[in-house]
């Protein structure tokens, strides 16, 4: 964590310089450094790629809604979406320029993850885009090829592969690591547990020879040597939040948090059912149901998140819904930010059994992958009286969609949009639009690529377009990935 702290001075550092300084004689100092180390970018990389805290992915899972304004994420309208997971990625390209001018080249290795994990992250959100010829700027390619999503994830699985397979386990240490602290086969694990995640994001191709999801994943789970993973909580890909100016939780101090959003009514009634005491650690009681115990279920409700923001706001008002819990927004450290947690990679295993991918117990790693949830929420003692209860158990036919809300609950504003990808690849966590304030309105399938694309690369993203999508570059069109 020193390296965390190292890196947020030195940023403060330099822009307190730049404040001072003409820019255009910091362009013209001919003994101006041009060259930053492997380390420096590494703890940058760290926290782009951990820091999944986000409202709007809250809002669009249903698990929050926004009784200040009708928001975009929440009612389904959002249009565009921006394409700055390029910026880290000429960060992955820096980096490695840097790690072969320095000798580090063991960060080859971490920079092959990154790189894999920002396009991942890009492609969801649109369909095609462009990769091969995207990091490749300085050869003069300035309009680059849109990639087709197959082509982009067999090299992706390609790339993770070969970066766990030569990534040495010991012997070797990255400074600059704010995630494990230099160890190597920690960042196997994670590696290793990424690529299951991937290998499952691509559950609707299955059947794809070329792919050879089955085969990918099972060579995995079936060389625990050579492929080992994420053991528990403690390996997780997890940012870890700190209270120094700069380091701390996202949403600390936020006032919005604490006055426009609320719980969200389908989320709240799903862990009532379940009798789920990480609801308490997830909300407050309503301020109608002061007189009720903490742990009363009865004390907590929620707003529909696609009911009509009048109405919302007059349950609010009235005191019958409940906020998120204050951690969140007064505890400066609260929880960390995931890449992929321990319990994730559990209920990805447990789903990968019940398609038949491969052979164990479904139940015993979605077990696993609660427990670990309950760990998170420092409410393990509460876990076996939990997994008792007869509507927690997997029920034959019903696995997929128990293990989605499981996994739902435990990455409540911690992993990103992960649930809503879930939704779009196999309906669950069903996502509520049954509201008046959804009406006509259906839950889109990714967001419409930037308008700098059209002016700063018409002819290629035209050719993508035509090639994907029937009605255009629409929110309501399917990408390959989901459809």
């Amino acid at each position: 964590m020193k390296s965390y702290i190292k890196y947020n001075v030195i940023i403060f550092s330099i822009l307190m310089f730049l404040s001072c300084t003409n820019i255009e004689e910091l362009q013209n100092d001919p003994n101006r450094t041009t060259e930053a180390t492997p380390d420096l970018i590494l703890t940058k990389l760290c926290i782009n790629a951990f820091s999944n805290v986000s409202l709007d992915a809250a809002l669009a899972s249903r698990q929050m809604a926004n009784v200040d304004s009708n928001a975009d994420s929440q009612y389904y309208t959002w249009n565009r979406a921006s394409f700055n997971n390029y910026d880290n990625l000429r960060e992955v390209v820096l980096m490695r320029k840097e790690a072969e001018r320095t000798g580090d080249t063991h960060y080859l290795f971490l920079a092959d993850f990154f790189e894999a994990y920002f396009i991942v992250n890009t492609t969801s959100f649109f369909g095609d885009i462009p990769y091969a010829e995207a990091l490749k700027l300085t050869e003069g390619i300035s309009q680059p090829k849109y990639d087709s999503q197959k082509e982009i994830f067999l090299k992706v699985l390609n790339k993770l592969k070969e970066a766990s397979t030569n990534l040495p386990s010991s012997g070797i240490s990255f400074k600059g690591d704010i995630i494990y602290n230099g160890n190597p086969l920690k960042w196997k694990k994670l590696i290793n547990s990424f690529y299951l995640k991937v290998l499952l994001q691509l559950s609707k191709h299955a059947g794809d020879a070329d792919l050879n999801i089955k085969g990918r994943f099972s060579e995995i789970i079936s060389n625990p040597t050579l492929y080992p993973l994420i053991e528990n909580n403690d390996e997780s890909g997890q940012l870890k939040f700190l209270d120094i100016v700069e380091n701390r939780f996202p949403l600390f101090n936020s006032n919005s948090l604490q006055t426009a959003y609320t719980m969200e009514k389908t989320f709240i009634d799903k862990m009532k059912s379940l009798e789920d005491p990480r609801l308490f650690e997830i909300a407050q009681k309503m301020s109608s149901a002061a007189s009720l115990s903490t742990t009363d279920f009865n004390a907590y409700n929620g707003v529909l998140g696609s009911g009509l923001l009048s109405d919302n706001q007059t349950q609010n008002t009235n005191g019958n819904s409940s906020r998120i819990n204050e951690n969140y927004f007064s505890n400066p450290v609260n929880k960390p930010s995931f890449v992929i947690s321990y319990a994730e990679l559990n209920f990805i295993l447990s789903e990968a059994i019940v398609r038949g991918w491969v052979s164990g117990d479904a139940q015993e790693y979605y077990q696993k992958g609660i427990e670990s949830s309950f760990t998170f929420y420092e409410v393990s003692d509460k876990a076996a009286t939990y997994l008792s209860n007869s509507n927690v158990a997997l029920v034959a036919g019903r696995e997929i969609q128990q293990i989605l809300d499981q996994k739902h609950i435990a990455t409540f504003l911690n992993s990103g949009w992960v649930s809503f990808f879930d939704f779009l690849r196999t309906g669950y966590p069903v996502l509520d639009v049954s509201g008046a304030g959804t009406a006509g309105v259906s839950v889109p399938r990714r967001w419409m690529y930037p308008n700098e694309e059209s002016i700063d690369n018409p002819i290629n993203l035209s050719e993508a377009i035509k090639r994907q999508f029937s009605s255009g570059d629409k929110i309501s069109e399917g990408t390959w990935l989901f459809e």
